[in-house]
Order: C-alpha cells, then sequence, then structure tokens
C-alpha cells in the first residue's frame, strides 16, 4: 500500500486538511483561510527534499507545515528544521526584511506517523543538540507536533468524520477481519457524499489484497449504496 500518496492526496483538499487541523491540534482554522503551498525544496548540497504538505492562512505569514511518515525517522527534527528554514527563506526573499517592525513567518510543523514500532524520534531540535554546561542560551528552540496513530483510540477517529480518520483506522487494523468490520463502522458513520471518495481511496489502499477479499469490501459498499437507495 502506498499510503504516504493516500494521505497526501486527502490532504491537498482543503476542506480536509481544514479538519484535520482541527481535530488533532490546538489550532482552529477555517477552509476558506486556507491555500496550499505545498512546495518542492532544494537544499544547498541539491538533494531534492520534497515536504509533504505545506498550508497558507490567506493574508497572513502563517504555515501550516505535515510530513508523513510510516517509519520511525531519528533524523526528523533536522529534516522539520530545514523545511521551517526554507519556507521562511522563500517569504524573506520578497519582502523587505531590513526594519526593525519585519516579523519573519510562522511555521506550525506537523509529524503524521502511522507505522507500528513506537516513535522514539525526538520532536525538539534543542534536546537534539549538544548540551554543554555555560551554553544554554546557544540553542536552536524547534519543536514539531507529533500524531502518533497509535495514541488515537477508534472511536475518537470516528468522530471526526473525515476521510483521513477513516483511513487512520484501517491503518489500524491488525488482520482482514478487523478491517471489514471497521470499514463497516465507517461506512455507517460517513456521510453520503464521501462515501464514493471512501469506496475509491480503499479499493487503492487494497488494491493488492486476496481477491476474496476485494470482494467483501466492494459488497459492503454495495450494500450500503442498497440501503441509501431504499431510505
Amino acid at each position: 500500500m502506498n499510503e504516504t500518496k493516500i494521505f497526501k492526496e486527502i490532504l491537498q483538499n482543503p476542506i480536509e486538511m481544514a479538519k484535520f487541523i482541527n481535530n488533532f491540534t490546538t489550532h482552529r482554522v477555517y477552509v476558506d483561510e486556507l491555500e496550499n503551498y505545498t512546495e518542492n525544496y532544494i537544499t544547498k548540497d541539491f538533494k531534492y527534499k520534497q515536504a509533504d504538505i505545506v498550508y497558507k492562512i490567506k493574508g497572513e505569514e502563517i504555515y501550516f507545515l505535515v510530513e508523513h511518515q510510516t517509519k520511525v525517522d531519528y533524523s526528523m527534527p533536522y529534516r522539520i528544521l530545514n523545511y521551517c528554514v526554507e519556507i521562511i527563506r522563500r517569504v524573506v526573499e520578497e519582502q523587505q526584511i531590513n526594519k526593525s517592525t519585519y516579523r519573519y513567518p510562522k511555521v506550525v510543523p506537523i509529524v503524521l506517523y502511522t507505522g507500528e514500532r513506537k516513535w522514539k524520534a525526538s520532536n525538539s531540535f534543542a534536546m537534539s543538540q549538544i548540551h554543554k554546561e555555560g551554553y544554554e542560551d546557544e540553542i536552536i528552540d524547534l519543536s514539531y507536533k507529533l500524531i502518533d496513530i497509535n495514541k488515537y483510540e477508534i472511536e475518537t477517529l470516528l468522530q471526526c468524520k473525515t476521510l483521513l480518520g477513516s483511513v487512520m483506522i484501517l491503518e489500524k487494523c491488525k488482520n482482514n477481519e478487523e478491517v471489514l468490520e471497521s470499514l463497516k463502522r465507517i461506512i455507517k458513520n460517513a456521510k453520503n457524499n464521501d462515501i464514493e471518495k471512501l469506496k475509491r481511496i480503499i479499493l487503492y489502499l487494497y488494491k493488492e489484497i486476496e481477491e476474496e477479499i476485494k470482494k467483501e469490501i466492494i459488497k459492503i459498499f454495495e450494500e450500503s449504496e442498497c440501503e441509501e437507495e431504499m431510505s
């Protein structure tokens, strides 16, 4: 399964991004406030870097950066620092910053982790730096918000009523039986206009699954469609 592609595709939708921010962070945004600012980044060593998702608050220099991870990455504090610096660099290159009143852009970095292992990487660049007595003031203080799928109960994710939450539930399933049972609950809880999108996403996620299980998945969707027509 190419989970990263699916999560990225979902969050390219400003509606889903707004729900994601509102459900999983302390910030509150409206859909019409957001504009997609996803960029490709090339660092000074010319290695190709790409942040998964970047959004901007319209009319303000506030950015939301989302990086999706399926594996623990101990270099994440450094990677996030690089992404944030690149966003700020691109903004200040276009502005007059040599003024006492200028304030640099604010970046809200978020790491969405959907792996099975416990996330042990530090979420703070300051904590990852060398610590030596007498050098306490020479610290770069930058932290990212970690959203670990393993710390959320299925009931909590169902209450989100989002495509992203639905995929997160399926990512928590440990076998095909759990997938089918969770799918039934997801469809029952989903909004009608999300069912077709959900069907496309799930069939893509499980395109390499056993044929019998795939038939069961299709059957669940067909039954929900019949129930909708009857109602």
